[in-house]
């Protein structure tokens, strides 16, 4: 008997260039004042969402990058950097 050995869906190329897409507009939108705790509810909302649709297993490794980014999005300050950009960008790239 050949065991079959479950494969990790990968984010495909397309999906990442509309994910970055989203992700660039999230973070643009959350450069005004106090507007980055909504884009961080909407943000991981969208996101977490999309993952789930497109079959994308919730590891550790991508459990702390939406955790670290959720953190980098509500300290004053901080939260202008594009966190939702490299969220996005670290899960495509790390991917097996």
């Amino acid at each position: 008997m050949a065991e079959s050995i479950k494969k990790e869906k990968k984010i495909n190329t397309e999906t990442f260039i509309y994910m970055l897409f989203v992700a660039i507009i999230l973070d643009v939108i959350s450069l005004i004042p106090f507007a980055n705790f909504i884009t961080l509810f909407v943000g991981n909302l969208i996101f977490l969402g999309w993952f789930y649709l497109i079959g994308i297993p919730f590891n550790t490794k991508r459990v702390s990058s939406f955790g670290i980014s959720s953190i980098i999005e509500l300290i004053p300050g901080i939260s202008m950097l594009p966190a939702f950009t490299f969220n996005i960008c670290f899960n495509y790239f790390t991917q097996k």
